[in-house]
């Protein structure tokens, strides 16, 4: 696994109609790379949380696919409470 920290620079949420739970971000990782990834945090993070927060992201993933225009290449990892928020 390539884990790298990385910081988001833009964020906003998904266009595509049914994935509005989905923020689209450019998260800077490092040496020039900058990354666009998905990530299903909408309900958890506010925007205004994620906008320039620093963030453990797994780099080494596949593109996925996340709708129209808009392909994941990476993942940002998250922790939750015992109340599972």
């Amino acid at each position: 696994m390539d884990i790298v920290v990385g910081k988001i620079l833009e964020v906003r949420r998904h266009p595509d109609e049914g994935r509005e739970h989905i923020y689209c971000e450019k998260v800077d990782i490092g040496n020039g790379v900058i990354r666009d990834i998905g990530s299903g945090l909408v309900k958890f993070v506010p925007e205004d949380k994620m906008k320039g927060a620093m963030v453990v992201v797994l780099a080494n993933l596949k593109a996925r696919n996340m709708g129209t225009n808009f392909a994941s290449h990476g993942m940002v990892l998250c922790g939750q409470n015992a109340d599972g928020t």
